[in-house]
């Protein structure tokens, strides 16, 4: 949920009521707070006074972003996990899940001389 820069109320405020108070509700600044709501919830939060939206992907880029660092940090970071690349899933690398001392790999700080 994003907040208008002129809204009534702050996140903080609207977190303390229904159906924020009940839904693991995580804040950001004055202006967005993150939450797992039900649709009809996501619907009633739109409708509310100062409320710019209410977004399950990606912000759109017509979205004003926060001008506060923790508002910023939060947008910046839901709209990476909700790209395609995070959407597809973790990379795959040389190695994921190898144990540190994996014989296939040089150990850092110990280089092979011979």
């Amino acid at each position: 949920m994003l907040l208008d820069a002129d809204a009534p109320t702050t996140s903080r405020e609207l977190a303390a009521r229904e159906p924020l108070s009940r839904a693991g509700t995580q804040l950001f600044g004055d202006r967005v707070a993150i939450a797992r709501l039900e649709p009809d919830d996501c619907a009633a939060l739109a409708g509310v006074i100062g409320v710019c939206g209410v977004f399950e992907g990606a912000l759109p880029d017509d979205v004003v972003v926060p001008a506060d660092l923790a508002g910023r940090l939060a947008v910046a970071a839901w709209n990476e996990r909700k790209s395609a690349a995070a959407i597809a899933g973790p990379k795959q690398r040389v190695g994921d899940g190898a144990a540190w001392d994996d014989p296939r790999f040089e150990r850092e700080g110990e280089p092979d001389l011979d």
